[in-house]
């Protein structure tokens, strides 16, 4: 009896780790996505915000983007 105890103990085991493994797989392939359209986001903040001219406050990091990205135009000769 008790060799078919570990037995089993040992694919319920595997069968635990599986599915640990399987949930942490989906979570970061969630994470990674919920980043990358965040960023997305912001970029297309951002580029809304510097067809319109608007200015940003300089705190938040479209603003300092923002001006990072016309000094570095503003700078190129034509």
């Amino acid at each position: 009896m008790i060799p078919y105890l570990n037995v089993g103990l040992l694919i319920l085991l595997f069968v635990a780790g599986c599915f640990c493994t399987l949930v942490l797989v989906v979570y970061g392939i969630g994470a990674v996505r919920g980043f990358r359209q965040h960023r997305r986001q912001r970029i297309q903040a951002l580029a809304d915000a510097y067809r319109r001219g608007q200015r940003l406050s300089n705190d938040s990091p479209e603003g300092a983007m923002l001006r990072f990205t016309r000094n570095l135009f503003s700078n190129v000769s034509h």
